[in-house]
């Protein structure tokens, strides 16, 4: 019964967000029981896909990537009780750099370059800190994006509330 409350209220929090993030089409890591609320909510131009499901945050790290980006969410990321968030990131092959990465929630209107400069190497992650989490209809969003040598992504991560904590419930990187 928790859970079925808690992805009803995490779907109307999707159907209120028209700019979820900078991206169109979502690829997501999704806590499988909000899977059917995330996809279903999908509205305003954003369509969330669960491509890959957890089933219980803060037990291992989750992972998204897409041709020229990864990001991951460590585990003791996944269960937050402050107004920030931690993600590690990192190009997918030698031949591509991250250029840029922009706290979308702390600086929407922001140009690229903003957190850290180039990273290169496709084996090597950075992390990026204190992406700010912005309350919406209970729930609570970070938004940034990532620009790469060949390619510039958007991204979010969604936390639900459940027992007064923020529990992530996807991480979202735009599939190009």
């Amino acid at each position: 019964m928790k859970n079925m409350i808690f992805v009803t209220t995490l779907s109307l929090f999707i159907f209120a967000q028209p700019t979820l993030s900078m991206a169109k089409d979502m690829k997501c890591a999704c806590y499988t029981p909000a899977v059917g609320g995330l996809e279903a909510g999908s509205k305003g131009g954003y369509k969330l896909k669960c491509n890959e499901t957890y089933s219980q945050p803060g037990v291992s790290d989750v992972s998204v990537h897409e041709s020229k980006a990864k990001i991951k969410v460590k585990k003791n990321e996944q269960i937050q009780s402050d107004s920030d968030m931690n993600m590690d990131i990192r190009p997918r092959d030698d031949g591509n750099c991250i250029w840029g990465v922009i706290d979308k929630v702390a600086s929407p209107d922001k140009n690229y370059p903003a957190k850290g400069g180039s990273h290169c190497t496709g084996t090597g992650w950075k992390t990026y800190g204190k992406f700010k989490l912005t309350s919406s209809d209970g729930n609570m969003v970070a938004k940034f994006g990532i620009q790469t040598t060949k390619k510039t992504y958007g991204g979010t991560i969604i936390y639900g509330i459940q027992n007064g904590t923020k529990v992530m419930v996807a991480a979202c990187l735009e599939n190009k």
